[in-house]
């Protein structure tokens, strides 16, 4: 069966977010406990069996992807799943060839120490490029990081083991090309990455920027994403493949003749007995050139055209170099144009490619790595790569003579193991002069004027004071000078500029940071700490306040959020038969912008309201009332949190009736059964999710204002996590009581997890990959807050 076309015009269909709870308040995500429950950030969900296998309720399981790349002016997408498969015929000859090349280009690093550069042949960085991971070679990774910037545009390498821009990775591994994202934050500009996302087969990954090296082709119409060679030149790839199927199945279906047999017969059992018998003799390639022979009364008509009236070999050919022309490649550099090829064209073909195509690949290459990666390991490293332009020796020898006036510029040894590999002769250290053959003489300090001690291993006269004739001889070669292994130059080093920069910004760092430390230090001696005095009495009283005043808010937001989905539900009821013609389209059920704008706008008061009353009971308690704790940025930061809120509940409904309305369209369902679905699917969000967002949020917005207005403060230095008297905080809470760190600190950073004993006895671990944990709450329904801790004495 024949591979879609490149650019088909039937799309694949919507991406589905996967469900996993609600990751950083942008993205659905789930963590798991060791007790085999699935627990999103708003509740624990019971997991379920499913058509597609083991799924959550309101759990997506496809793997179909709506993000495609646009083909400049036509708009056609690309996808890049497809833009992979194109990997055969000259498509794959052509990014062979490129991949090859880069393939075996060596990494070179450098050091920079003001204006010394040294060469680093012994580092962590070359070992780690040179063996990746357990399972791929540094040939491997070199050869395939090339192809897939070629084919989908992006290449992506994923750093395990990295929790910030400055870890050092264990190990690389090359990711999916066709099933990774870029997240991006479109809400202003300039905009914003946030993440990778990468698709399993049901399930979804998040990788925060740092954790990924992504190598992408320059593309004017996405910024983020890359544009590859095969995007660009789909419309060609399509027709040399288009061309190809219909010679294959012409021969395949039918050699010539191809045509119509009129006949006198009228019975339909003749003519299918007719068509049948001519089919067998003469249908096929193997059957090609057959003598025919026709019943009396049949007699053959001849249609359509053939493979020479359309000249499918010549348009063929036209495509072909079209493909070869959108990589800079030749039918020279791949090896089938030997007929009309000697050694100088080669050797040009050659140069062009390595110059033009090569090099310029592995610049970009280099740039990125020096820009993601080398910084890891020292400010001061560059990698580059030995560069693959081929000399031209001719030209080098001829300038070279004319420049040293045909003088032997090489002593016999230097020679000897320069060109042939074998080592030095007695006397071959001496360089000879052009008319006697005897040892040259050399400067005295080697730049000075003419004429000095005879070179070493020589007895030569020197030559006489002020002589005009006389050749100034470099005492040797310059010390650091270093050749590349096939003896020619590196191909690349940045700026330098940039290592200058560098050096300039690490000692004004440095003399910042030890300013800082002498400032902090002063600051510390002048004005003393004190613990804040809380009983533990006083701790309860304070939270049962607390927890009152975030209840109201709680009841506001869980009714507000289910007056929402009463009327989104509404809006899809009136949608859902149009939605269902020709299978489920979920942007069509509802405009998720406009649902999340409403969210927001409806949440956004109480939120607010929620904020300034916490902050204000914060700075009151610790004798700081005139502190104004809500300005203009605090706001912007309130919204912008319910906004990512409701960008997630918006999502995670939107994906959970893709999923369910799919599950009845499959099962053959009716209208009405899969009305009933949408109803059950709003039904669970306002009995369940309503209530576990209000909790949560309301908790979330009153640490944050408590933490927010003592920060402001400025006395107030240290945080201490307060645990709930109820009986039903869980171990993990219970672990947590009486953490105390600095205010400027969070608990736990996005990645981090944390162990506790349950009341069994048994260890149980809980990964915290939903974002930084600033604040309570530390999971879904959690109603710990924080407590002042210790405070400067004015």
């Amino acid at each position: 069966m024949p591979s879609p076309s490149l650019n088909a015009k039937n799309k694949p269909g919507w991406f589905p977010r996967l469900i996993r709870g609600v990751a950083a308040r942008i993205d659905p995500e789930t963590y798991e406990q060791t007790q085999g429950m699935g627990m999103t950030q708003y509740g624990f969900i019971n997991r379920v069996k499913t058509k597609s296998g083991v799924s959550q309720f309101g759990e997506i399981n496809g793997t179909a992807n709506q993000f495609v790349i646009e083909r400049p002016g036509a708009g056609v997408p690309v996808n890049p799943s497809r833009a992979l498969e194109s990997f055969k015929g000259f498509v794959y000859a052509s990014v062979n060839a490129k991949a090859r090349e880069v393939m075996t280009i060596d990494w070179r690093l450098f050091s920079v120490d003001g204006d010394e550069t040294t060469e680093e042949t012994d580092h962590e960085l070359l070992d780690l490029l040179d063996s990746p991971n357990d399972n791929m070679n540094g040939l491997e990774l070199k050869y395939l990081t090339s192809a897939c910037l070629d084919l989908a545009g992006n290449t992506y390498w994923w750093l395990e083991g990295v929790k910030n821009e400055t870890d050092k990775p264990k190990a690389i591994h090359l990711m999916p090309s066709d099933r990774v994202t870029p997240v991006i934050d479109r809400r202003s500009w300039p905009e914003q990455l946030i993440g990778y996302k990468m698709r399993l087969t049901n399930s979804e990954m998040k990788f925060a920027p740092y954790e990924v090296v992504h190598f992408r082709g320059p593309n004017p119409m996405n910024f983020f994403e890359g544009y590859s060679p095969v995007m660009a030149g789909a419309q060609y790839i399509d027709n040399d493949n288009d061309a190809m199927r219909f010679n294959s199945n012409f021969f395949r279906n039918g050699a010539r003749p191809s045509m119509w047999l009129e006949s006198d017969f009228m019975a339909e059992s003749q003519l299918e007995a007719l068509k049948m018998g001519f089919m067998d003799v003469h249908g096929g390639i193997d059957n090609m050139q057959r003598v025919g022979v026709l019943p009396k009364g049949v007699k053959p008509s001849i249609v359509g055209s053939n493979p020479k009236d359309m000249d499918f070999s010549k348009m063929s050919e036209v495509m072909q170099q079209r493909i070869l022309a959108m990589f800079g490649a030749s039918r020279t550099i791949l090896g089938t144009a030997e007929s009309d090829t000697n050694r100088a064209t080669a050797e040009t073909a050659d140069y062009v490619f390595s110059k033009r195509v090569i090099k310029p690949h592995m610049i970009a290459i280099c740039g990125t790595l020096n820009d993601r990666l080398v910084g890891r390991y020292a400010d001061n490293l560059y990698v580059s790569f030995i560069d693959p332009v081929p000399e031209d020796k001719a030209a080098r020898t001829t300038e070279m003579t004319t420049v040293v006036g045909g003088q032997p510029i090489l002593t016999v040894n230097e020679a000897r193991d320069e060109f042939m590999g074998l080592g030095p002769v007695d006397g071959g250290d001496a360089l000879m002069k052009p008319t006697a053959m005897g040892p040259a003489t050399e400067t005295g300090d080697g730049e000075g004027e003419p004429g000095g001690k005879p070179s070493d291993g020589g007895d030569g006269k020197p030559q006489p004071q002020n002589d005009p004739n006389a050749k100034t001889v470099r005492k040797g070669i310059l010390a650091g000078h270093t050749k590349a292994a096939n003896g020619v130059q590196v191909g690349w080093r940045p700026p330098r500029t940039k290592f200058q920069k560098l050096a300039s910004r690490r000692v004004t760092m440095a003399k910042s940071l030890a300013d800082k430390i002498t400032a902090d230090l002063k600051k510390k001696l002048s004005q003393p700490s004190k613990k804040f005095v809380s009983t533990k009495e006083q701790d309860e009283a304070r939270w049962k306040e607390f927890s009152e005043f975030t209840a109201a808010a709680e009841k506001d937001i869980a009714e507000t959020v289910k007056k929402i989905n009463g009327e989104q539900k509404a809006e899809v009821l009136a949608n859902l038969e149009g939605a269902i013609t020709k299978g489920i389209n979920p942007a069509d059920l509802f405009d998720i912008n406009k649902w999340i704008s409403i969210t927001t706008d409806a949440l956004t008061p109480i939120m607010n309201t929620l904020f300034e009353h916490q902050a204000l009971a914060a700075l009151a308690e610790i004798g700081k009332p005139d502190v104004n704790p809500f300005s203009e940025t605090t706001a912007a930061a309130v919204r912008r949190s319910v906004q990512m809120m409701s960008e997630s509940y918006n999502q995670t409904t939107l994906a959970a009736l893709e999923d369910h309305i799919n599950d009845g369209l499959q099962a053959g369902e009716s209208l009405a059964d899969i009305t009933k679905r949408v109803e059950q699917i709003y039904e669970w969000s306002d009995n369940s999710r309503a209530g576990t967002v209000a909790k949560t949020e309301s908790f979330r917005t009153a640490n944050s204002a408590l933490k927010t207005a003592w920060q402001q403060s400025g006395v107030v230095k240290t945080v201490r996590w307060y645990t709930s008297e109820k009986d039903n905080v869980c171990a993990y809470c219970q672990q947590m009581n009486g953490t105390v760190i600095p205010i400027e600190n969070d608990f736990f950073k996005n990645g981090d997890s944390i162990t506790a004993t349950d009341a069994n006895g048994t260890a149980q671990t809980m990964a915290l990959n939903y974002g930084d944990v600033s604040a309570p709450p530390l999971h879904p329904l959690c109603c710990c807050f924080v407590r002042p801790d210790e405070i400067s004495i004015d």
